[in-house]
């Protein structure tokens, strides 16, 4: 079976991009293996070799309010998923 991805940028409610951010991504089966990420200066962040199925991504960075959101994980597929975080 084919491996699925994340991907995206976090920016702060004013649109600039937030680096340095923790990215967690968990899964929901116990087939799924939890991954870590931090985005790069420009905000960006890549989760790489998921097995398919629905994670819960949580985003968090010093001076911002904590962010949870789920992703449908599909093979061969880079879901998309961005982030804008209240100071």
């Amino acid at each position: 079976m084919e491996n699925g991805s994340v991907t995206g940028h976090v920016r702060s409610t004013d649109g600039t991009p937030v680096a340095e951010a923790n990215v967690l991504i968990t899964g929901r089966s116990p087939t799924h293996r939890d991954l870590a990420a931090v985005t790069d200066d420009c905000g960006c962040y890549t989760l790489d070799d998921l097995v398919p199925g629905i994670y819960d991504i949580t985003v968090y960075a010093e001076g911002f309010a904590e962010d949870t959101r789920h992703v449908s994980v599909c093979a061969g597929q880079a879901a998309r998923l961005n982030f804008l975080l209240s100071p």
